[in-house]
């Protein structure tokens, strides 16, 4: 299965691959929760034509307890470490904005918004 594809399916196959893509792009390695804690749609720009499509991405929790010091896509990549309550402040899309208020507000008892 290729990993630069969206990820239809469930299951060891698929969990590995997250996990892959996960620390891939962030330098966090770990394991996320089987279940998305949600999703959020936005439209995308496709690099090679200009053209936008619209995607839907499933967001997982994943229990992180270090971040490597350089990992293959770190150069893409701005990393920042956040307090869950002031992270929310950082992220531009909305739906992303919401679904995370939505897992702060669950996971710390705290109401973000």
């Amino acid at each position: 299965m290729d990993d630069s594809e969206g990820l239809a399916g469930q299951g060891p196959e698929t969990d590995k691959i997250r996990g892959t893509r996960g620390l891939r792009r962030s330098g966090h390695p770990g394991r996320d929760q089987c279940e998305p804690i949600g999703a959020f749609s936005y439209d995308k720009r496709l690099e090679e034509n200009g053209f936008t499509v619209p995607c839907e991405v499933r967001v997982f929790a994943m229990s992180v307890r270090r971040q490597l010091k350089s990992w293959p896509e770190a150069y893409e990549r701005d990393s920042r470490w956040f307090e869950p309550i002031n992270a929310l402040s950082a992220l531009k899309d909305e739906g992303l904005r919401d679904l995370i208020a939505v897992f702060v507000e669950r996971t710390t008892g705290r109401p973000c918004r």
